[in-house]
């Protein structure tokens, strides 16, 4: 975050030091109580808006490091290349972005972007997500103290059956019970380190989601336009490690069971195990997200360029020669779907109307 004691720029530049009140992020100035009154009647900046200095330093430092001057030219920023998926000023239009068709004025593309679908979607997203890792994490839990019940349970009942049978079976109920505590603590160390993962996903997930709140509420439209990207980056990465959690073959509910052998309920002498444990595994809770797809990309399409279209051929004509030879150098299609093309040659200096079903070819001079 921002440095806590900021001092006013304006009063900086006159070599002065005094503690800033509220920042400009259309002058990218920190500004004190004396100097706000003129910024707010000086026609150049009496527009401008103004946030307390407090709020503003509550922005993460990649938001505050966004400037709206141009580092290679130190110019504004007025446009928005599509294609190229940056902003950019006047000379980088004319150096780097004169063959770019889509480029926008950047007022244009970042007005309402708070509002926007994107921003909408991505503040549900957040939401949803930490909504879902929570679900994930209480079910796991819960699933930690059913075995920790059930263990008690199945112990209770190694002891009601012991207590009918020879002492003999001591060894074999030892060893029983030290594979179910074995199995049980494996199983609860699996839990542990799946719920280790998931809360560190919610963290960071409750981490985007301030940020995202903190943006919304104190940064400028530009910055929050930039940083939606980079948090639709980082959601769709923790989207894909909670997907891979819930695929995670430990994720399935386990519960420890015990079949206790029939045989020592009537043949004392023939028994040579106490009983067998499984761990059964319940079909897991499908916790669908909201937004179970790839994050939404830009906030300002590109249409497709020429360089990237691809031609595929659907059909081809034979044109007769003229005098030497021909030189197509245009054609058009009529409503009928007749096709004309133009001999340019100066010997043949021809229309040649050719027909698509059947090819038959007629010819005007010119």
């Amino acid at each position: 975050m921002a440095t806590l004691d900021r001092s006013c720029d304006v009063c900086l530049n006159l070599h002065v030091t005094k503690s800033a009140s509220v920042w400009c992020s259309e002058c990218e100035e920190a500004i004190c109580t004396d100097c706000e009154p003129r910024h707010r009647t000086q026609k150049a900046t009496k527009k401008h808006k103004t946030i307390p200095i407090a709020d503003y330093q509550k922005l993460p430092i990649y938001i505050t490091n966004i400037k709206v001057e141009c580092e290679d030219h130190n110019q504004k920023l007025d446009f928005y290349c599509s294609i190229h998926s940056e902003p950019c000023c006047t000379r980088c239009v004319s150096e780097k972005h004169k063959d770019c068709r889509e480029l926008k004025p950047l007022p244009v593309v970042v007005d309402g972007v708070k509002s926007s679908a994107v921003f909408s979607d991505l503040e549900d997203r957040v939401k949803d997500m930490s909504q879902v890792i929570g679900q994930m994490i209480q079910e796991k839990r819960h699933n930690k103290s059913n075995l920790e019940v059930k263990k008690k349970t199945l112990i209770a009942e190694v002891d009601r059956v012991r207590k009918a049978i020879n002492k003999r079976l001591d060894t074999i109920q030892g060893e029983l019970l030290r594979k179910i505590g074995e199995i049980e603590e494996q199983e609860g160390d699996k839990i542990d380190c799946l719920v280790s993962k998931l809360s560190k996903i919610k963290t960071k997930v409750d981490e985007i989601a301030n940020v995202v709140e903190k943006t919304k509420q104190y940064a400028s439209n530009f910055q929050t336009f930039l940083g939606v990207n980079k948090w639709i980056r980082e959601m769709e990465n923790q989207e894909r490690e909670v997907k891979s959690a819930q695929s995670d073959q430990n994720m399935a509910n386990a519960d420890i069971q015990i079949k206790i052998s029939p045989i020592l309920k009537k043949f004392e002498k023939d028994a040579f195990e106490f009983g067998k444990i499984d761990v059964n595994y319940s079909p897991r809770t499908k916790l669908v997200l909201r937004k179970d797809k790839q994050g939404q990309g830009l906030l300002v399409p590109s249409s497709q360029t020429i360089s990237k279209i691809k031609l595929s051929k659907l059909r081809s004509f034979d044109i007769q020669q003229g005098d030497l030879e021909c030189l197509i150098t245009g054609c058009d299609v009529f409503e009928d779907d007749r096709i004309v093309f133009v001999d340019s040659i100066v010997t043949n200096k021809r229309l040649i109307i050719m027909n698509c079903v059947n090819s038959s070819m007629k010819e005007m001079k010119f």
